[in-house]
């Protein structure tokens, strides 16, 4: 199965590098559906309903379709897409299938998708199909660091995870850069997207080969475009509200938030990316980085893997958490369920109840 002048793009980064931003911006224009974190090709579906027999493919579809109504409020029907995928020949097929039910709910042409924390599945999505585009957000880290801090779920000093997430992300970074044309792989940086949003919105544009879109920089217009479920639209780490649009405030605010200790140790951890990428270190004590592993002594698991990092440069793949397991997602509602975990949700309960009768259906296939 394939679309010629269809667009198909696939982003990724850490957390709050501007994933949302991005999705928003392309998705206010006519052609173009770009949602966030919405099908999770590679954490949900990618290899994981092995072998592809018809029990096997209900039973994605199933769970794919129930996912998207209790996350997202994203209708599908699962009998309709069953019936299109049933004599699919491989996850590719699937895909493309799936992303064509996708943007006939709001008519577009073309699709992309903004998944969080999955660097490492760009050069997988890229090798899927030499027309398939990718890009990846970068942002200091010093200001992940704050705004994963005040918007996460995990608990005590968990969140300083997301440190070792970003080095990561920059090694994929430099790898995909190098393996890749740059007509095929683009590199965005959250503080050039506020600072001058005209310019990237050309510059991605440019990479996709569609022109450039006034919609895409008017952001008075994008509350009304951004009104379907299907979009998930920013939020605020600081008042955990929808933002639209940009600001240069949200590329320095971290520095009057930031804690000395935390600074410290990011500073310590991320220096041979920092001036890479154009960020300019701050002046920091030795009493700071002295307090910072003070604190981490009392998260031994943590304190371990930075120590791992900084003697053999490994950071494990396994995350804190399995993501593709319904009861460690996040609340999607933010605004109603801000730092809350899905689970927490009464609509956990009706979702577990759904997917015990589809689980009966699907025996007797």
């Amino acid at each position: 199965m394939t679309l010629k002048k269809e667009i198909i793009l696939f982003g990724s980064g850490t957390p709050r590098t501007g994933g949302s931003l991005v999705s928003n911006l392309l998705s206010t224009r006519n052609d173009f559906l770009m949602t966030t974190d919405l099908l999770h090709f590679f954490r949900f579906i990618y290899k994981k309903y092995n072998p592809l027999n018809p029990k096997n493919k209900k039973l994605l579809v199933s769970e794919l379709c129930l996912r998207l109504k209790y996350r997202f409020k994203v209708h599908l029907k699962i009998e309709i897409l069953y019936n299109k995928i049933k004599y699919s020949k491989n996850y590719k097929e699937i895909f493309l299938i799936i992303i064509s039910e996708l943007k006939k709910k709001v008519n577009k042409v073309h699709y992309g998708e903004f998944a969080n924390s999955e660097w490492r599945n760009i050069s997988s999505f890229l090798n899927l199909d030499k027309k398939f585009k990718a890009f990846q957000l970068i942002r200091d880290p010093r200001a992940i660091l704050v705004s994963f801090k005040n918007i996460t779920f995990e608990k005590n000093l968990k969140y300083l995870n997301i440190l070792l997430s970003w080095i990561d992300s920059i090694r994929y970074l430099k790898i995909n850069k190098k393996n890749y044309s740059s007509k095929r792989f683009l590199v965005i940086k959250f503080e050039d997207i506020h600072t001058n949003p005209k310019k990237i919105s050309k510059k991605l544009s440019n990479f996709l080969n569609i022109p450039f879109d006034q919609n895409m920089i008017e952001k008075k217009s994008w509350p009304k475009l951004l009104k379907d479920n299907i979009y998930q639209v920013n939020i605020s780490s600081i008042n955990k509200k929808k933002v639209f649009g940009f600001s240069k405030k949200r590329t320095s605010n971290w520095k009057e938030k930031i804690l000395s200790w935390e600074l410290a140790l990011t500073q310590e951890l991320t220096e041979p990316y920092l001036k890479e990428f154009g960020y300019k270190k701050i002046k920091v004590n030795e009493k700071d980085l002295k307090d910072a592993y003070d604190k981490l002594a009392k998260d031994k698991d943590l304190l371990k893997k930075i120590k791992n990092y900084k003697k053999n440069k490994t950071i494990s793949s396994i995350k804190l958490r399995d993501p593709s397991n319904p009861k460690n997602w996040s609340a999607t509602n933010f605004e109603k369920y801000p730092n809350k975990m899905f689970v927490k949700t009464p609509d956990f309960k009706k979702y577990l109840k759904d997917f015990k009768e589809i689980k009966k259906s699907i025996k007797t296939l």
